[in-house]
């Protein structure tokens, strides 16, 4: 006997799945649209929610970098002092 997915609300569930995305990109999007992808009902949805993961993650990280790239933003890492210390950088 095969067991199906039930939701109360294909919508409401959908637009979770775009949230989860856009807050923590991909790993949760990817999980979470892959799992809507194994039901046959939800598989427009599942591809829909990945696709929305990976790009929103490519567009953080280019905004990230660019931001980084021109001073807006600066990251000290430990190991970056570390590393300037021993003349590797």
């Amino acid at each position: 006997m095969k067991e199906e997915m039930v939701l109360s609300s294909k919508r409401k569930w959908f637009w979770i799945g775009i949230a989860l995305c856009f807050i923590t990109p991909p790993i949760p999007g990817l999980i979470y649209g892959i799992a809507m992808l194994t039901e046959n009902r939800y598989r427009k949805e599942g591809l829909i929610i990945i696709a929305w993961s990976i790009i929103w993650f490519v567009f953080v990280t280019i905004i990230l970098a660019f931001l980084i790239k021109n001073g807006y933003f600066h990251f000290n890492l430990p190991a970056e002092s570390a590393l300037k210390a021993i003349k590797v950088i």
